[in-house]
């Protein structure tokens, strides 16, 4: 049929447990969706997205909790690193839930690393400092003020160099 649904049906016992599990194929709407425990766990959409917690995907993976809590992914390596996304209710995280540093490639490269103690390394992937460049490149940084008021300030607990440039 090129209409209406087909489905493998799993069974838990009677009445309304009879089909508490499923797998359902829409013909209208060229969707397949997955129930388990008698609600939708999956669907994969005629665009080939894959919605888990939704009816309705956005993106190719897309995960959304029906209990409403926070999103998440874990993507992890058997004796290996454990890599977290996750989407909270005013807050997005990425991060490792593992004891292994974080880093940020392109191009294959590693060019910045977060390490398990908090150092950020950009250049570097073995980090001394809590902010650490290394480059060859002759400038290392640039601060660039739009407001004409531009202040940098490097601080202990005992002196501070401040430099401020004030054009207006």
């Amino acid at each position: 049929s090129t209409t209406g649904n087909a489905y493998i049906l799993f069974g838990d016992g009677t009445g309304a447990d009879a089909y508490t599990g499923q797998i359902r194929y829409s013909h209208t709407d060229n969707f397949m969706r997955f129930d388990t425990n008698s609600s939708v766990a999956m669907t994969i959409d005629s665009s080939q997205r894959v919605g888990i917690g939704t009816l309705s995907p956005s993106a190719t993976l897309h995960v959304k909790p029906a209990s409403g809590g926070n999103g998440e992914v874990n993507i992890e390596r058997t004796s290996g690193a454990l890599i977290n996304l996750q989407a909270q209710s005013a807050l997005g995280v990425i991060g490792t839930n593992s004891n292994h540093n974080l880093s940020f490639k392109t191009n294959s490269n590693v060019g910045m690393t977060l390490t398990t103690g908090g150092k950020v390394g950009i250049g570097t992937v073995s980090p001394t400092y809590k902010l650490d460049v290394e480059t060859s490149d002759e400038v290392v940084a640039s601060f660039i003020s739009t407001d004409n008021k531009a202040v940098i300030q490097i601080a202990d607990d005992d002196t501070c160099l401040l430099y401020t440039s004030d054009a207006a």
